[in-house]
């Protein structure tokens, strides 16, 4: 089983894998208490904000450079990706 991920194990195989994670490592919590504790730790992790500035120019709204971001007119480029933000009449 060494050379699976986790999207290669079965429903049983994974439950049987937390069961042992638990036992092992967090001795007598029940799943319930698991994955409360993983809750509360996530949502302690900081999470990064990006502030981004737009302002009205000719009814178009334009994100103000420089920004943490590559940002052009109304578009956020993000890797391959374009996200365009369209003013609502």
């Amino acid at each position: 089983m060494s050379d699976k991920t986790f999207a290669d194990l079965t429903k049983e195989e994974f439950e049987g894998l937390l069961k042992n994670m638990m036992k092992e490592h967090f001795h007598d919590l029940s799943p319930s208490e698991f994955f409360t504790a993983l809750d509360a730790i996530s949502e302690e992790q900081p999470q990064e904000i990006i502030e981004l500035t737009v302002f009205l120019k000719n009814g178009e709204l334009i994100f103000k450079e420089p920004a943490p971001l590559f940002v052009k007119g109304n578009e956020i480029h993000l890797g391959d990706k374009r996200l365009v933000i369209n003013l609502a009449p």
